[in-house]
């Protein structure tokens, strides 16, 4: 299914071709929340793949704390940063709506709807407002084997 443009103002003034190589195909298999954190088989959301412990609903503060068990933070921007993945969260009134991931070439990657494909866009500004909303946060997670390796804190036996 195509994207309706008019519904994300800034993404066909950031370059957007309906149709790039970019573009994967429709697959209702999966939803942008797990696709950001790489996840191509679940939907992430309340009544879907989702933490028996945290609430059924869409709050993007529900949210965050699901991508802090895979090992996301919250971070000031979506600024390239070596060694770390990033993921730009959307919507209105603390409600999430949608979810873009960072590619390691700072390219962002969203995928667009059950119904729709995943496309690359140069910004998370491409997708913000129309029907996502603005970014509400960002986040972002060490990527193993790229230097910045997880650190244990244990305890000094003093």
């Amino acid at each position: 299914m195509c994207i309706n443009t008019d519904e994300f103002p800034n993404l066909l003034g950031d370059g957007y071709v309906p149709g790039s190589p970019s573009e994967s195909p429709t697959d209702p298999s999966y939803n942008c929340a797990a696709f950001a954190a790489g996840v191509v088989n679940a939907i992430w959301c309340a009544g879907g793949v989702w933490p028996d412990d945290l609430p059924l609903d869409d709050c993007a503060e529900t949210l965050i704390k699901v991508y802090e068990r895979e090992g996301f933070e919250l971070c000031a921007n979506g600024s390239l940063e070596g060694g770390y993945q990033k993921i730009a969260l959307y919507g209105w009134n603390g409600i999430w709506e949608h979810v873009a991931v960072q590619q390691q070439t700072d390219r962002w990657k969203s995928k667009m709807g059950i119904d729709h494909e995943d496309i690359e866009h140069p910004r998370p500004e491409s997708v913000a407002d129309g029907s996502f909303g603005p970014v509400l946060c960002f986040m972002k997670r060490v990527i193993e084997g790229k230097g910045h390796e997880k650190k244990e804190i244990t305890e000094s036996a003093n």
